[in-house]
């Protein structure tokens, strides 16, 4: 529970006007430790990906080789496919692509083994 300290500092401070330099200071040092902490953390949650795609076979082999180098590398990660235009049109117009915590990191093709990889690891 003592994780969520920084959220609740932040959220507490920021609510009124900043009045001293020590709470300029605490706000500045309650960002920063979220900002580490979600990058440490990174680590150890699961991984969100997304396949954009309607149905073409780059969509589905981007699908089956993102599923196998996740598989393959023992990567904690959930694949979801995104096949309704509307929800495409908002990430990227260039199918198919893949999402990764809602980043694209890829769009237009099907990246070897290796390169997904790097980008899930």
């Amino acid at each position: 529970m003592h994780h969520f300290l920084p959220i609740l500092l932040l959220k507490h401070v920021a609510v009124k006007p900043l009045t001293s330099k020590r709470e300029r200071i605490n706000i500045n040092f309650a960002s920063e430790f979220l900002h580490e902490f979600r990058g440490i953390n990174k680590n150890f949650t699961n991984m969100k990906i997304q396949v954009l795609g309607t149905g073409c076979p780059k969509c589905k082999a981007l699908e089956n080789a993102t599923r196998e180098a996740i598989e393959k590398n023992g990567i904690d990660a959930s694949v979801t496919k995104v096949e309704d235009i509307t929800e495409i049109m908002k990430l990227t117009m260039t199918t198919p692509a893949l999402v990764v915590d809602g980043k694209v990191v890829v769009k237009g093709r099907v990246p070897s083994q290796d390169e997904l990889k790097q980008l899930l690891s």
